[in-house]
């Protein structure tokens, strides 16, 4: 049995733990409807992204991707259907 481990820096918790903190803050705030969640929310899958991108973990990167234009859809609705 082949066991993967996955080194990180400290940079690299920061960043995870930074883009868990703006997803969570975002997806409270956007359920709150407050608008300014989706920006958030965006600079979260942003870290993501680059996180997931790093580290080969494609179906995350995946995943924030898709997040992110979920995010972006939004948003535009948010701005010309209120």
């Amino acid at each position: 049995m082949v066991k993967y481990v996955i080194e990180k820096e400290l940079r690299h918790h920061v960043i995870e733990w930074t883009a868990t903190a703006l997803s969570l803050a975002g997806a409270l705030l956007v359920s709150l409807q407050a608008f300014y969640g989706y920006y958030i929310w965006i600079v979260g899958n942003v870290f993501w992204t680059s996180f997931s991108w790093k580290h080969k973990h494609y179906g995350l990167l995946f995943l924030s991707i898709c997040y992110f234009i979920i995010n972006v859809i939004g948003i535009i609705r948010w701005q010309f259907l209120s």
